[in-house]
């Protein structure tokens, strides 16, 4: 059985993930299988953990937090010359808010499956994305975008230090978001075709779900070698309000503001700037590049 490196986040669903460790440790322990635990000592540390992990020759990491943890081991992994990324083992036992991805992967909830998949092994290789704007970078392995999603994530990510719940934080962020969003001008260019319009949204989807369980993406595979691309023009907040049920259960499409696409690559140019995400962490602004890395990943199967 392989020796595991966990990469722990103590702050991750706001402390709650402390349990997920103990519960896992225990499990573990009475199985006898050996494991190694790296914990994050600030946001963003992910990506040092797992360089560490790396650099100390581990080929099986497995990540206990949310997705913004998993965002950041993925970066560690993919920005690092020690190892080619498909020759190791990339895990999640979520512990997080949203945990979007692993929704996405229908990672199952009971802890006995868990750990079954943990000692077992499987693995398959998945696709990821990168975000480059200012000759900066960022990977992603469920979801990046432009526009309102990631004017959400930039002001939960103000509000995730304070004193609310992170889930509420996220909420609250939503809620200020919608009516003081400003939808602006952009232009878009798929892998052959572009287009302008007044943007209110626009998602690339290797993973589903997206902002705490919403279908955004309803199309998207993890291994099919494309984004599943949703798009919306300039809507009215308050049919976004009246129809929040939709974005839940992906039954949003039907709408004349919203458009889908299926492409490897795209280009998001304005003249005012538009915040992007990454995961659901802030990554800058447009202009913007967001490109598909096919099966670059080799992640746990569950």
């Amino acid at each position: 059985m392989p020796h595991w490196c966990f990469v722990f986040n103590p702050a991750a669903a706001g402390g709650k993930s402390g349990r997920a460790l103990q519960l896992l440790s225990k499990a573990l322990d009475a199985r006898g299988l050996s494991y190694t635990v790296l914990q994050t000592r600030h946001e963003g540390d992910g990506i040092n953990r797992c360089k560490e992990a790396l650099e100390k020759g581990f080929r099986h990491i497995l990540v206990i937090g949310g997705d913004g943890t998993l965002n950041e081991v993925l970066n560690g992994l993919l920005d690092q010359s020690v190892v080619d990324a498909k020759a190791v083992v990339l895990g999640l036992f979520p512990a997080g808010t949203g945990n979007d991805f692993a929704r996405g992967r229908n990672i199952p909830k009971q802890l006995k499956k868990r750990v079954e998949a943990i000692m077992h092994c499987r693995s398959e290789l998945i696709d990821a994305g990168v975000v480059q704007v200012d000759q900066q970078h960022r990977y992603f392995i469920n979801m990046a975008g432009a526009g309102f999603d990631a004017a959400v994530a930039l002001r939960a990510n103000a509000l995730k230090n304070g004193v609310l719940p992170p889930k509420l934080s996220y909420l609250l962020a939503l809620a200020l978001s919608l009516f003081g969003y400003q939808q602006q001008e952009v232009r878009l260019k798929f892998d052959h075709s572009e287009e302008s319009l007044p943007l209110f949204s626009v998602l690339c989807g290797n993973g589903t779900f997206a902002g705490n369980g919403m279908k955004l993406a309803p199309g998207a595979q993890f291994n099919d070698g494309q984004f599943y691309i949703t798009r919306v023009a300039r809507i009215s907040p308050w049919k976004v309000l009246l129809n929040v049920h939709r974005l839940f259960g992906g039954t949003f499409l039907h709408f004349r503001e919203v458009h889908t696409h299926q492409a490897t690559e795209l280009q998001i140019a304005a003249a005012l700037p538009i915040p992007l995400q990454a995961d659901g962490e802030p990554v800058g602004f447009c202009p913007a590049q967001i490109r598909l890395l096919p099966s670059a990943i080799r992640i746990l199967q569950y």
